[in-house]
């Protein structure tokens, strides 16, 4: 009688361990499913570009999200945040032409950058965009402190099917 009240007892408890790790790892499965990755940095030292007509620019975050090629679109889609350090020049050419270049077109052997269209540029902001046929790009510098937001999307990320893009927050001097 006694072994049976041993092993009933002993039987309780396996059920409740395994009740609990069961339950662990159910929290930590759903948990996960719905985490989201962030990254902070320091905020950087700004300064006036008010009276600037270039500007020597650093992306200091960087986030993309890509998709799967068509034929592998249930491999889901991929985003990231990263740090980044990549620069850019830019000049004003004119009151509608502003001149983009990326380190990346440098390093390609490109000297002369892409000529992106003014929308707005006063006192307080600087807005342009540039559009092929599959990809956007549009640039907004808040001038009162130099910081701004270049974000580009394609359509069909590199003839894969699926678009893509990807945001760069940048400081400018």
């Amino acid at each position: 009688m006694e072994e049976q009240k041993t092993k009933s007892k002993s039987k309780k408890i396996f059920l409740v361990i395994f009740i609990v790790i069961v339950i662990a790892i159910l929290i930590f499965l759903f948990k996960n499913q719905f985490a989201t990755s962030t990254l902070k940095i320091p905020f950087p030292f700004t300064s006036s570009v008010v009276n600037n007509t270039s500007f020597a620019c650093e992306s200091l975050i960087f986030a993309d999200v890509v998709g799967s090629p068509e034929e592998y679109l249930g491999n889901g889609i991929e985003g990231s945040v990263q740090e980044s350090g990549d620069k850019i020049a830019m000049n004003i050419k004119n009151e509608e032409t502003l001149n983009f270049l990326t380190i990346t077109d440098v390093e390609a052997g490109t000297s002369e950058g892409e000529d992106w269209l003014i929308l707005q540029n006063d006192n307080e902001k600087l807005m342009a965009v540039w559009y092929s046929e599959r990809v956007i790009s549009t640039l907004v510098i808040n001038k009162t402190n130099g910081l701004g937001v270049w974000l580009k999307g394609n359509s069909d990320y590199f003839s894969w099917g699926s678009p893509s893009g990807f945001v760069a927050y940048l400081t400018c001097r």
